[in-house]
């Protein structure tokens, strides 16, 4: 299996399982993620996407620019 190495918007490397934290609204067609929401990553996908999970367990698919892993 390849590795797939993903920077977040302050250029700090990203690993599957991390929490990190939305940096801005971003709307969707299932709808809005609000910004300073704290996501788990599940699985990091090529061409900088990342698939989030929220806490009430729902799965959103994001761009790696639209987290920060200084979440606190």
């Amino acid at each position: 299996k390849k590795m797939i190495k993903i920077f977040d918007v302050d250029n700090h490397l990203v690993e599957e399982g991390q929490k990190v934290r939305i940096v801005s609204d971003i709307p969707t067609t299932n709808g809005m993620i609000y910004k300073d929401s704290i996501m788990k990553v599940s699985k990091i996908i090529e061409n900088k996407k990342i698939r989030v999970v929220d806490n009430l367990g729902k799965i959103w698919y994001i761009k790696s620019s639209d987290i920060s892993v200084k979440y606190l």
